[in-house]
């Protein structure tokens, strides 16, 4: 039986989105890491988006107007700083209500799954 907190070694460094009148979600998504096994993690927390308020969206209206446009804000903000921020070669982003039920069924370590990029 392998240890649930050996299951997510070689992670890369979990970004995690978050709403910032969220907290007891970040609260939970943090302790749920943890008692995975994984201690560095990175919470990047944003206001909820409000139209005209907020970033502002350029492009083909049919898509634009049918965009969840606080969510796809929030995770290209999210990439675009672990790109300007970071010389990780991998990286990995969660929401802060992702599902850790499955973990415990895995019957391999991520480790296994995962090697560098060349």
């Amino acid at each position: 039986m392998i240890a649930l907190t050996d299951k997510l070694q070689n992670l890369p460094i979990p970004n995690i989105i978050n709403l910032k009148e969220c907290q007891d979600r970040r609260s939970w998504t943090e302790s749920e890491f943890l008692r995975h096994g994984v201690n560095n993690i990175k919470v990047h927390s944003y206001d909820r988006y409000e139209e005209g308020k907020s970033i502002a969206f350029v492009g083909d209206p049919s898509v634009v107007n049918t965009t969840t446009k606080g969510v796809t804000s929030s995770h290209l903000l999210t990439i675009k700083w672990w790109y300007e921020n970071t010389d990780d070669e991998q990286a990995a982003f969660f929401e802060d209500d992702c599902d850790f039920s499955t973990i415990q069924h895995w019957n391999f370590v991520l480790s296994l799954l995962s090697s560098p990029v060349s």
